[in-house]
């Protein structure tokens, strides 16, 4: 078990502590992928998770940002 700690001023206006997500780099695939977090620690500032088996894994601790807008920039119809 994984105690990974985050720092609450560094999450985007209007996210909470319960937006936080996990992530762990696959280097097979070359990008971040989620896993599962068991629960976070509100009150010591860390998500706890079960880690992966094998060596060299990284771990981050993030929040999705969604859009603002789902529309896009530039449409052009073919």
């Amino acid at each position: 078990v994984i105690h990974l700690p985050y720092d609450e001023s560094k999450l985007p206006n209007g996210y909470h502590e319960n937006d936080i997500t996990t992530f762990t780099f696959d280097y097979t695939q070359k990008k971040w992928m989620s896993i599962a977090v068991d629960s976070i620690n509100f009150k010591k500032k860390y998500v706890v998770f079960r880690a992966l088996l094998g060596n060299g894994i990284d771990y981050i601790n993030g929040v999705i940002k969604q859009p603002e807008s789902p529309e896009t920039n530039a449409f052009t119809p073919t």
